[in-house]
């Protein structure tokens, strides 16, 4: 009931928009890591078992009303039934796990929620498990969170708009991990593939603390610009995935990738600014 394994049919408003994008990049045949999503209904019974919609919705408006509703879901618990799905569902997968929120409303290609949601990695016992997935619940009503859907104009009238799944995945153990635009983040320039990447886990190349290894290659001549730890076979492979998945969702993506003896896609979400350029000059590229 409350579970989807990436094989499972699912829309994106019952696994996130993350979890469903991930699943179409399976669908091509590319690996991403072993794992499940927890939908978002388990996330609407959570609340609704323990009776804290209203109040939610009560401190939306409210000055240091996030930090109020994160006490709400500190002092609720997770239904047995949803407990016990989550579990036997575990029993699939390899500690340790990565638990990442996704949400409905996230990875639209109109605003980056990047860094908005919270991921736990290298999660080990239970305990950490059920507290990492109500991080990830609570995250939805994140001060960050509410500050920027208020910017954008985006009103909340239900919990279920910003209803949130999560991913429960196989934690990779890379060598090498990064970011993958398949257009040039800076000029716009759509035949280029633009790489940033760094040793291990990406965390401090998306968080910007660390100074990653930069370079673009060009879409048709596999030519390299920058410097380059990979080597070209990793290389031409990157940029092989890099055009199928853009091909697929018919738009510029920005991708995160690591590298654990194959390359694994850890995911795949609309590029935000050249998308939006490029459709207002031509009407025929679209967003799926």
């Amino acid at each position: 009931m409350y579970i989807k394994w990436d094989i499972d049919e699912a829309t994106p408003a019952q696994v996130g928009r993350k979890s469903y994008y991930l699943s179409e990049v399976k669908r091509l045949g590319i690996k991403v890591p072993k794992g499940f999503t927890l939908t978002t209904q388990a996330f609407l019974d959570f609340i609704s078992f323990n009776k804290i919609e209203n109040r939610i919705k009560g401190l939306l408006e409210v000055k240091n009303g996030s930090k109020e509703i994160e006490k709400l879901f500190a002092g609720a618990v997770i239904p047995n039934g949803i407990v016990k799905e989550i579990t036997n569902a575990c029993k699939e997968i390899k500690m340790p796990f990565a638990v990442r929120s996704s949400s409905v409303i996230e990875d639209l290609g109109k605003s980056s929620f990047a860094g908005l949601y919270e991921t736990f990695l290298n999660v080990w016992t239970a305990e950490n498990l059920f507290s990492s997935i109500k991080g990830c619940w609570q995250s939805a009503f994140s001060f960050r969170c509410l500050a920027h859907l208020k910017k954008l104009g985006f009103k909340i009238r239900e919990v279920s708009d910003v209803a949130m799944a999560v991913i429960i995945q196989e934690m990779v153990m890379p060598s090498f991990s990064g970011v993958m635009f398949t257009v040039h983040p800076t000029t716009g320039d759509g035949s280029k593939i633009f790489l940033e990447y760094s040793a291990g886990l990406s965390d401090d190349i998306l968080s910007g603390r660390s100074n990653p290894i930069s370079l673009s290659i060009d879409k048709v001549t596999d030519r390299i610009e920058g410097e380059d730890m990979l080597g070209e076979g990793i290389l031409r492979e990157l940029v092989d995935i890099g055009k199928r998945i853009e091909k697929h969702f018919g738009c510029y993506q920005d991708i995160e990738w690591a590298i654990d003896q194959d390359i694994v896609i850890l995911q795949s979400r609309p590029e935000t600014i050249w998308n939006r350029k490029r459709k207002n000059t031509d009407p025929s590229f679209l967003y799926r």
